[in-house]
């Protein structure tokens, strides 16, 4: 599984070693789980991510986490095993609540005396189709472009328009997301806590060149979000921009939006000609300096910007809010990149997300996540970007 797997959900990299096998086949270890933003989770998603030793884990089956008397239900997916077919390296997915910079300690338990009950609360799965991948309440396209069929955890939420991943090449060059050859779509995780989809593909860039693309959409089951990864392998150095882009169906005017800035910038659209326009320049610390353009589509001019000089790294988000539905954003790029990133909402209904390195890259990366919402929006919807940024720590100890 690739590094991007680590944004709003908390992820480990561990090893268990713990002693001697009991001769009862049953090894025990203590799983802490910190809330680190001051936030309080409630059913939230979290992972651990491990590497369990040699001959000890046959089956995903043979593992149970418990909070004292009580079983966590919790999800295990196989990422690679071992010469003799044991389990080597997997993640364990669970939900847990937990207070403003709380403590959680849970234990893990695994081997081949232990079995875990069914998972309990609310369960989902991908379900297949020809019309493409049914997941609870969002339907998704068996190709990467488009993505999104339908979100529809009230009202339908998808129109026409563009939708799904979208490059630029450093040359200024729009590739058309349909010149996208995808392979057959894969299920790597598949509930009942969370299910992970993946799209491969390649697309022709100019001068002969080509660019490998992955795609994931992940969707926990306790929350209403979409995480879309995007990874491009560039080995030209072509690509410039990489999007994601996602076509709303907002409903009455007037419309809302916010930025994450220090001045908590906010404004409105009142008709279908609207356009705001976040940009935040980043250098390799995450630092930089921001502006937000506003007005009639094509005609936006400065409506907000940091001081000249000024420097601060904080985190990129934005809300965007309609009469029933919201949607907050969150943004994360490659770690260390510099480069910029852009917001780019419309009265139209029509969002983009895109990264820019600074310089030629080979490999780029962009994770935006969407967390659909009613109005008006609760507390847990309205701090959901700053909770997604700051996923749960989990850790193991012996």
């Amino acid at each position: 599984m690739s590094e991007e797997m680590k944004c709003c959900l908390a992820v480990a990299m561990l090893t268990l070693a713990v002693g001697a096998a009991p001769a009862s086949g049953q090894w025990t270890a203590t799983v802490r789980v910190e809330e680190p933003a001051g936030i309080r989770r409630t059913a939230f998603p979290a992972r651990l991510t491990t590497e369990i030793p040699e001959a000890r884990l046959q089956y995903v089956s043979q593992l149970r986490l418990t909070d004292g008397a009580n079983e966590v239900p919790s999800q295990g997916t196989v990422w690679s095993t071992w010469p003799d077919g044991s389990i080597r390296r997997l993640d364990i997915d669970f939900n847990v609540s937990i207070d403003p910079f709380g403590e959680r300690a849970l234990e893990l338990h695994y081997g081949p005396d232990v079995a875990a009950s069914v998972p309990g609360g609310r369960s989902f799965m991908a379900m297949e189709d020809d019309r493409g991948i049914a997941v609870g309440r969002v339907r998704l396209n068996r190709v990467g472009s488009p993505l999104l069929a339908s979100v529809a955890y009230r009202e339908e939420l998808i129109f026409p328009g563009r939708n799904g991943i979208s490059i630029v090449e450093r040359t200024g060059i729009r590739r058309d997301p349909r010149e996208i050859t995808w392979e057959p779509v894969q299920v790597l995780k598949n509930g009942p806590l969370t299910v992970l989809v993946r799209y491969e593909g390649r697309l022709g860039l100019s001068g002969r060149s080509s660019a490998d693309i992955t795609l994931d959409v992940e969707m926990p089951n306790s929350k209403s979000w979409l995480k879309i990864s995007a990874t491009v392998s560039d080995p030209d150095e072509r690509v410039g921009d990489v999007a994601i882009e996602t076509p709303l169906r907002m409903g009455a005017f007037p419309w809302t939006w916010d930025f994450a800035t220090p001045n908590a910038s906010y404004g409105a659209f009142r008709d279908p000609t609207g356009s705001a326009i976040f940009t935040r320049t980043l250098d390799a610390a995450g630092a930089g300096s921001w502006q937000i353009l506003s007005g009639a589509a094509g005609a936006e001019r400065p409506y907000e910007e940091s001081e000249p000089g000024s420097s601060g790294t904080w985190p990129t988000w934005a809300h965007f809010i309609g009469p029933d539905e919201a949607v907050a954003y969150a943004v994360e790029t490659g770690p260390g990149t510099a480069g910029r990133i852009t917001m780019w909402l419309t009265g139209t209904g029509q969002t983009t997300v895109s990264f820019r390195s600074t310089e030629p890259e080979t490999e780029h990366a962009l994770t935006v996540y969407q967390h659909y919402v009613g109005t008006p929006l609760p507390i847990g919807a309205a701090t959901s970007p700053a909770s997604i940024l700051n996923p749960l720590r989990v850790s193991l100890e012996q």
